[in-house]
């Protein structure tokens, strides 16, 4: 599965696959901030789903689940407006 590239513009977006299980979803989201460094806060892969997460201007939630012909479900949450900003990211994260 992949984001929603161009459908999804505006958004911010956290992708998971496997069980349905939304908590472990969020909790392995969030596990990266063992990777996460505030004193060299970059926007990374290995840490972009945690900093989504904890985008302080991200006022708008959507999450939803679906079955997935190749996973058994994927949970896709959006954010608005969207976070993983450079401009803006000490100040948000």
């Amino acid at each position: 599965f992949d984001h929603s590239g161009n459908y999804g513009s505006g958004f911010g977006e956290n992708l998971a696959g496997g069980n349905l299980n939304c908590a472990r979803d969020v909790d392995l989201w969030y596990s990266e901030i063992r990777q996460y460094d505030p004193r060299n806060a970059i926007i990374s892969p290995s840490t972009a789903h945690f900093t989504q997460l904890m985008w302080q201007s991200s006022t708008r939630l959507g999450c939803a689940i679906a079955n997935h012909c190749r996973y058994k479900y994927v949970t896709v949450c959006s954010y608005y407006p969207p976070g993983n900003n450079f401009i803006r990211f000490y100040s948000n994260v």
